[in-house]
């Protein structure tokens, strides 16, 4: 009876002397655990890895299939190639967080719900995005070159350092958008809404905006002007031209 006393008491603390063992080779590892489960068997309490066993913390969310946007701008896998995720449109949209770095271009979205979709570093060129809800989307640093946005509400979106060269941002709603160090070269901004806009560093060459609303927008931050059009019925900020405005262009209604 001693014995078998005896070697319960020293089976359990061979088990939890192995238990100890392994949380500190977790630890030393920097293992994240995500299910575990007991073994009870004759005295041993042995922890056992599930089925999803233990993964290493640095490949959390970073699988070097998939890509994300690096502090450059350019989207990257974990092995450092260049490129964008493949992303089915009924995936995306059941689930909006999945749009980072997304292949997204050619596409019609037209009137597409996309409100607070992570969109950061998405290729969505060519696309078409008239009529689309993209309040508060994030769309930092997304290829939109030759996208329609048509009628879009881009109301308090994230669009900074994107990509907006030639893309059609007529009658769109950019109340409140950041466009800091967005690229607007030849952009179709006519009668589009531009009210308290942010448009520091951001390049308006040759952009239209004929009859677009700017009068709460601080167009002196702006990064570039020259050969912006406008019109009688472009509301400009207090109503007149001033410091690195002066390169725009009137034009005729």
């Amino acid at each position: 009876m001693k014995r078998a006393i005896i070697f319960t008491i020293a089976a359990t603390l061979s088990g939890t002397a192995l238990a100890s063992g392994f949380e500190n080779l977790k630890s030393n590892l920097n293992l994240a655990p995500l299910n575990t489960e007991t073994i009870i068997n004759a005295g041993f309490i042995i922890p056992v890895a599930s089925e999803k066993a233990y993964i290493n913390k640095k490949e959390i969310g970073n699988k070097s299939s998939a890509y994300f946007l690096q502090s450059d701008g350019v989207c990257r896998n974990a092995k450092g190639k260049t490129g964008y995720n493949k992303i089915a449109i009924d995936e995306l949209l059941n689930n909006l967080q999945k749009g980072e770095c997304a292949d997204l271009s050619n596409l019609n979205l037209n009137g597409a719900y996309l409100q607070e979709a992570n969109l950061k570093g998405a290729n969505l060129k060519n696309t078409n995005l008239s009529g689309a809800e993209l309040y508060k989307a994030n769309l930092s640093m997304a290829n939109l070159n030759k996208a329609n946005l048509y009628n879009a509400n881009l109301v308090k979106t994230d669009m900074t350092k994107a990509n907006l060269q030639e893309s059609k941002l007529r009658r769109s709603y950019l109340t409140r958008a950041n466009l800091s160090g967005a690229d607007l070269r030849r952009a179709d901004l006519s009668e589009a809404y531009l009210h308290e806009t942010h448009l520091e560093n951001t390049d308006l060459r040759m952009s239209n905006l004929k009859g677009a609303l700017l009068k709460m927008t601080n167009l002196k931050k702006a990064k570039y002007l020259q050969g912006a059009k406008y019109n009688n019925r472009t509301q400009l900020p207090f109503g007149k031209l001033y410091g690195n405005l002066r390169g725009m262009i009137k034009v005729s209604n």
